[in-house]
C-alpha cells in the first residue's frame, strides 16, 4: 500500500473511533446533569431504620460529592436562610431518626443550559414512612443552580419552595 492509502485509512478509523466513542460513551450535558442530581437524591434516600447521627455523615458526604464547595441548600423545614451542607447535615440527623425509611425523587426536571453555567427545575418528592401504615408524601418545587467545574457538573445551590 501506498504511504497516501494508508493514511487515509488511518483518518477513517480515527474518525470512525470518535463517532463510536460519541455515540457510545459520550454524555450530554442535560444527561450529566440529570445524573448528578438523581445520584444526590439517592444517596439522601434510606430503606431500613437508620442511626440519625449516621445518616446526616452521609448526606453531608454526598452534598459534599455533588455540591461546589460554597454551595448552599434553602428549605424551610431545615431553617431560614440559604444552609451550608453542614446546617443540612444537622437537619438531615432529625430526618433519620424520625422515619423507617424515606425515598427523595426529583421529577419533571427540566434543565436549561448557559454555557458553563445551568438551572434545573422540578418537583422533589419525598416518600416517607413513620410506624404509620400509610406513608407521608411530600412535594416541593425544587430550584437547582449548577456550575461546569473543570468539565464536571456541580450544584451551586438547591432552593425548595414553600408548602
Amino acid at each position: 500500500m501506498t504511504s497516501r492509502r494508508i493514511l487515509l485509512l488511518t483518518v477513517l478509523a480515527l474518525a470512525l473511533l470518535g463517532i463510536g466513542y460519541r455515540v457510545f460513551f459520550w454524555k450530554s450535558d442535560e444527561a450529566e446533569i440529570r445524573d448528578r442530581i438523581d445520584t444526590l437524591a439517592s444517596k439522601c434516600s434510606f430503606s431500613e431504620p437508620i442511626n440519625g447521627a449516621f445518616y446526616g455523615i452521609e448526606v453531608k458526604a454526598a452534598l459534599k460529592e455533588a455540591m461546589t464547595p460554597d454551595g448552599t441548600v434553602e428549605a424551610m423545614e431545615l431553617g431560614s436562610g440559604p444552609l451550608g451542607v453542614d446546617e443540612v447535615a444537622g437537619g438531615a440527623v432529625r430526618l433519620g431518626g424520625s422515619y423507617q425509611s424515606a425515598t427523595l425523587l426529583v421529577v419533571d426536571l427540566h434543565i436549561e443550559l448557559k454555557g458553563a453555567t445551568a438551572t434545573a427545575t422540578g418537583r422533589l418528592v419525598l416518600t416517607a414512612n413513620q410506624r404509620s401504615p400509610e406513608p407521608r408524601v411530600e412535594q416541593r418545587k425544587a430550584r437547582f443552580e449548577l456550575v461546569k467545574l473543570d468539565g464536571e457538573w456541580q450544584i451551586a445551590s438547591i432552593t425548595l419552595a414553600r408548602p
